[in-house]
């Protein structure tokens, strides 16, 4: 076991985190143009629109989408509506130069304007390549309240496909260039109806992986030095912490520098401070077993 060389290598440490700051992309105006749809049906199927509606936002402009769906024998009828955000180079991610995706925030405000029961269903919803994939779902419900819907810490595994068939986006550094949005829909077992609702403030941030997260179960802690030590006695990929095609004392340095900025856990000899004091208490306890 090469301990004493791991041990030089993550007492070298200098503190300083290295993870990639998150990107955001929102708007709040919906200039025409800046958005496109796509229209999905099952069955009967049905209609949506989407405009830019001045002064009705919380505040200023909101994105004025309505649905109708048509009634339909033989089974219920769906339509679903992909509102893509942006329509430039600027407003699409690239991970093969941004970056992996860690996570996404998502949040997005709206009140119904016309309709009733439900409402609109809606949902999170990204496009890769020519397939569109949807995250948590909600209603809008009737109140006509402005309201808001969140979700933090999105990873790939909280999305599918929208047709259904298995899979999930790549969010690796090799996956193809995405574009954000929402997906809205309505269903109907009898009748035709149409619902009008609004949408603002649309927002999504695209948080970097956390590379002290070696292990991926979104904490901080002594699992995350396990698992890479694991990964790097054995000469694993995943250990090429730093990026730089080999596995050796820097990857030690940098996974210490994410690990110790990441996490209060790291103050292991309970001074109160953070610093390679605690990197050294915490090997004598790991040589010890205990």
């Amino acid at each position: 076991m090469r301990l004493n060389t791991i041990r030089s290598a993550a007492l070298s440490v200098f503190l300083a985190p290295i993870a990639a700051a998150s990107v955001i992309y929102s708007d709040g105006n919906f200039t025409p143009g800046t958005w496109g749809i796509e229209i999905t049906q099952a069955n009967a199927g049905g209609t949506a629109t989407a405009v830019q509606s001045a002064a009705t936002g919380n505040p200023g402009a909101a994105f004025r989408v309505q649905t109708t769906v048509y009634a339909a024998s033989g089974g219920p009828s769906t339509v679903w509506a992909l509102h893509r955000y942006g329509t430039t180079m600027a407003t699409r991610y690239e991970p093969a130069t941004q970056g992996a995706i860690g996570a996404l925030t998502y949040s997005l405000d709206y009140r119904l304007v016309q309709g009733f029961g439900d409402g609109h269903g809606f949902t999170f919803a990204i496009k890769q390549g020519q397939t569109t994939y949807i995250g948590p779902y909600t209603t809008t419900g009737s109140s006509g309240v402005w309201r808001t819907f969140l979700h933090a810490g999105l990873t790939a595994a909280d999305f599918s496909r929208l047709d259904g068939q298995p899979g999930m986006p790549d969010f690796s550094e090799t996956g193809q260039p995405i574009r954000f949005g929402f997906v809205t829909s309505n269903t109907t077992l009898g009748i035709s109806y149409s619902i009008t609702v609004d949408y603002d403030n649309f927002r999504v941030v695209v948080v970097p992986p956390c590379p002290a997260d070696f292990n991926a179960d979104g904490g901080v802690d002594g699992s995350d030095v396990i698992a890479f030590f694991a990964a790097w006695e054995a000469g694993a990929a995943a250990a090429d912490v730093n990026k730089d095609g080999g596995i050796d004392g820097a990857d030690v340095e940098a996974f210490f520098d994410a690990w110790e900025a990441g996490s209060p856990a790291a103050d292991v000899n309970g001074d109160g401070g953070i610093d390679g004091a605690d990197v050294e208490v915490f090997f004598r306890r790991w040589e010890a077993g205990c």
